[in-house]
């Protein structure tokens, strides 16, 4: 069982210099800050980012703020991301309920 502050953030660059950046376990506040950093790395290093989100533990608010930030800024920025997630039945049911289900399986080009 994982603690409230167990985030896993697995982040690839590859040759073709696009980014994979996989986070599973609490997208809460508490790892905000630790997320924002990987993904602002990516944003700065690359045009393509893929990112997979999947064994989530739990997700807030503060995680849809920061993927729907991204993805808007990255249109500003000439940025392609594509965004996946692998739920659960209950997390798949909250996200779709708030209405972020096309937000966290989104391909923004």
């Amino acid at each position: 069982m994982m603690n409230e502050t167990d985030v896993f953030i697995n982040q690839i660059k590859n040759d073709d210099g696009s980014a994979v950046i996989t986070l599973s376990g609490n997208l809460t506040i508490s790892n905000s800050e630790k997320i924002q950093h990987s993904l602002i790395e990516a944003f700065k290093l690359s045009i393509n980012i893929s990112i997979e989100i999947n064994e989530i533990e739990n997700i807030d608010l503060s995680f849809i703020q920061l993927i729907y930030s991204l993805s808007k800024e990255s249109k500003n920025f000439g940025k392609n991301i594509n965004i996946t997630s692998k739920l659960n039945e209950d997390m798949r049911l909250l996200i779709e309920n708030a209405g972020f289900s096309k937000l966290l399986n989104s391909q923004n080009n």
